[in-house]
């Protein structure tokens, strides 16, 4: 069995507004806009959605992808960060985002598993109790990318946007626009930016 590459440890990430914790960051105005009745405490772990859109040549496999809640208190005492590694959605409905792919372009998209689920869940609800006990600092919901392997020589650049989606009711909204995922990870080592092999295919084509 050939061996799967390993994954960078890069990762781009756009920082929600949690209307109750923190104020609005870097995440595209029209995001912005779009959420802004959004309360991730009211999101079902299970429904969320993300989309990562990418050249035909990049594979993303299971754990390419993870979400994160977590807080950061103001006295430093009830910090704490949740990750939950998505898993790749086999055989998935795109629905609206064909509209956004260009060209020689694929869309991966994730889901929560149970587990991963359930483990958001939990940062949910501890989120919940700092709300109620007016615990003051920022909150954050991050979506990190990590990378996968490339079909053929290496590219100069792994250009990706990246779309989540919170409800079924709500549809997809953009959280990462045109990000270089290679420049974004800093990493020489060729190790992390090796050629897909046999499993990496079979795995992203299930």
């Amino acid at each position: 069995m050939m061996k799967t590459n390993q994954l960078a440890s890069a990762s781009v990430l756009a920082l929600l507004c949690l209307t109750f914790l923190c104020a609005c960051t870097s995440v595209p105005l029209s995001t912005i806009w779009k959420l802004r009745n959004f309360d991730p405490l009211d999101a079902n772990p299970n429904e969320i959605r993300i989309a990562v859109i990418t050249d035909q040549i990049i594979q993303l496999e299971d754990e390419s992808v993870s979400l994160q809640l977590g807080f950061s208190s103001a006295d430093r005492n009830h910090d704490f960060s949740t990750m939950a590694k998505a898993t790749v959605k086999a055989n998935a409905t795109v629905g609206q985002l064909q509209q956004y792919v260009e060209g020689e372009q694929r869309i991966t998209l994730f889901y929560l598993a149970d587990s991963a689920a359930d483990a958001i869940r939990l940062a949910q609800n501890r989120l919940r109790i700092i709300k109620q006990n007016d615990i003051q600092g920022n909150g954050s919901l991050t979506i990190n990318v990590h990378m996968g392997c490339f079909n053929g020589p290496k590219p100069d650049s792994i250009v990706a946007n990246v779309y989540a989606q919170f409800s079924p009711n709500q549809g997809y909204v953009k959280m990462i626009s045109n990000i270089d995922l290679l420049h974004q990870a800093n990493v020489s080592d060729s190790q992390f930016w090796q050629q897909c092999t046999e499993v990496n295919l079979a795995t992203s084509s299930r």
